[in-house]
């Protein structure tokens, strides 16, 4: 990771990357340079142990700001300086860092919180957070990880694809996003891909089981959560928030 503050430190640290812009670092250098964002970071845990692998993945130790074991350790620090992330692991069902969550939403509009949540439990999960990971998901081939990253460099928001499922499941659950974020659920995804495809509202319902008046109000209502007209610039305004991860019909 790169201070972003000197242009020239960045560009020289990713060109020091063994295999460049093809890495998963290097994409994430690449997207930090190319939109200002600060990737310096605020590292939470629940033990020195989480803390230490999160420290230990970082290429540049100097990117990070600080290491915390309490919310209010870590409020101290953000008075005083804003981060590109704050990276919280461990979270669990005693909520420790909510309080850092919801300080970082309404303080700190350039940091974004990237969180990794152990237990799928409604009532345990981050409200306002950016980015939340399931554990379980960081395995995954299509690196839950760093779409979670582009999504926070984007100013996109992410939920990994067991917490998605939790949440679209769940009859009386609100996830609370963070103020100006865009979160693209699964039907929205869906709907993206149908755009794509060139299908119409009938031939989406029959794939998606649906009526045509159903798919016809979903699409109305992602064309206004991405601020547009038409299925042409719903696609466009989906990629242009770096968001590519369009569901298959099959």
């Amino acid at each position: 990771m790169i201070h972003i503050d000197s242009s020239l430190n960045g560009i020289a640290r990713m060109l020091g990357l063994r295999s460049n812009a093809f890495t998963y670092e290097g994409r994430f250098l690449l997207a930090c340079l190319s939109t200002g964002f600060s990737p310096k970071v605020l590292f939470l845990g629940t033990s020195y142990v989480s803390l230490g692998a999160q420290l230990k993945s970082l290429k540049n130790p100097d990117d990070c700001i600080g290491c915390c074991l309490s919310a209010t350790e870590a409020i101290d620090i953000l008075k005083v300086d804003h981060p590109g992330l704050v990276v919280i692991s461990d979270y669990c069902s005693n909520l420790t860092f909510q309080e850092v969550i919801t300080y970082v939403s309404g303080n700190c509009p350039q940091t974004r919180s990237l969180v990794f949540v152990d237990k799928l439990d409604l009532n345990c999960l981050p409200q306002s957070a950016d980015s939340i990971i399931a554990e379980e998901d960081t395995i995954l081939p299509e690196n839950p990880v760093m779409q979670g990253l582009m999504a926070l460099v984007s100013n996109a928001t992410y939920r990994s694809p067991s917490i998605e499922a939790l949440i679209s499941n769940a009859v009386e659950f609100c996830d609370v996003l963070p103020a100006n974020r865009i979160f693209l659920s699964l039907r929205d995804r869906q709907l993206l891909s149908g755009y794509l495809l060139g299908l119409t509202n009938k031939q989406m319902a029959e794939q998606l089981q649906l009526s045509p008046r159903t798919i016809q109000t979903y699409s109305g209502n992602l064309l206004q959560k991405l601020g547009v007209n038409n299925r042409q610039k719903a696609l466009i305004a989906a990629l242009k928030i770096g968001y590519s991860r369009f569901e298959k019909w099959l």
